[in-house]
């Protein structure tokens, strides 16, 4: 018993498959010599049956854990990977918008060069910050990959997009009590860069999508709250009293790895998990001013 269930945790868990494979044989082998202690052609026969077919169920189940397995690694690494895609497309779009910008007063600097060259250097202090903006996100860029297919996603008011999102929330789950949005004024009086508030947007938005699936009926609030350095969402839900069955779309578990992938790309903190045994909470903290590699 103990070599077949070491023949199943083999299977399982062992890397790489090289080394699986030689040691289960191995094992395979020492297994079917067990009915050699026994000199009788008839009981030898016999055990060879049985160790062969206890064998085959256990081969049969490491083989299925580690396959279960292996679809987990490339179902998580496929999110990661679509997270990054999302957050440089994201990106792109914010950097084609500075760029434009840029343009445009290059080209007002020209115009009004000959008549009133009094006001081109306030413009040209412009393009040189948003120069520096748009080089800030293109060495963000650098860190993820992104595709050419990309929708264009143009950036908005962080607060109201939440209030849009929250209050959507409410009228889609009527049997849920109404979400809470609570802003204090520091968020609303700090302007961070727009991946930072699109990522933030992202963690709610993910957040309120889970407590939908998985704690309906239960009560959600989301708390943004903002200092000098950081910009910080914390989402809590209570647990409903009857628990559903199955959530809606089936289990997953992927969309909070997206959500760390996301957040750890720009630099931040995330931390999910149950509070008190009662409640569920999510907390993204996101930098007002990213790291951010050399080019």
């Amino acid at each position: 018993m103990a070599l077949l269930f070491l023949v199943i945790l083999v299977l399982a868990q062992v890397q790489p498959t090289r080394t699986a494979a030689l040691t289960v044989a191995a094992l395979v082998l020492a297994l079917l010599m067990l009915p050699l202690r026994d000199q009788s052609p008839h009981t030898f026969v016999r055990g060879t049956y049985v160790l062969t077919i206890a064998l085959a169920v256990c081969v049969l189940l490491g083989c299925a854990i580690r396959a279960q397995e292996a679809r987990r690694q490339r179902a998580v690494h496929d999110v990661r990977q679509a997270e990054r895609l999302a957050l440089a497309r994201d990106l792109h779009d914010l950097v084609a918008h500075h760029m434009t910008g840029i343009i445009v007063q290059a080209n007002a600097a020209r115009t009004i060069h000959a008549t009133a060259p009094d006001k081109v250097e306030p413009i040209l202090d412009a393009i040189a910050r948003a120069g520096t903006e748009t080089l800030e996100s293109m060495r963000r860029l650098v860190r993820v990959l992104r595709e050419d297919n990309h929708a264009a996603l143009r950036p908005g008011d962080l607060i109201a997009e939440l209030g849009s999102l929250v209050l959507d929330f409410s009228r889609r789950n009527p049997e849920s009590p109404p979400a809470r949005l609570d802003v204090t004024a520091a968020a609303r009086n700090t302007r961070f860069s727009p991946e930072i508030e699109t990522s933030a947007y992202r963690v709610v938005q993910e957040a309120l999508t889970n407590v939908h699936r998985h704690a309906p009926g239960g009560r959600a609030s989301i708390h943004v709250d903002a200092d000098s350095d950081w910009l910080h969402v914390t989402i809590t839900n209570t647990t409903p009293r009857h628990r559903p069955v199955g959530p809606a779309g089936g289990h997953s578990g992927l969309g909070l790895i997206g959500l760390r992938e996301r957040v750890q790309a720009l630099d931040g903190t995330f931390r999910a998990g149950p509070v008190d045994g009662k409640r569920w909470r999510v907390a993204a903290g996101l930098p007002r001013h990213p790291a951010h590699e050399t080019l």
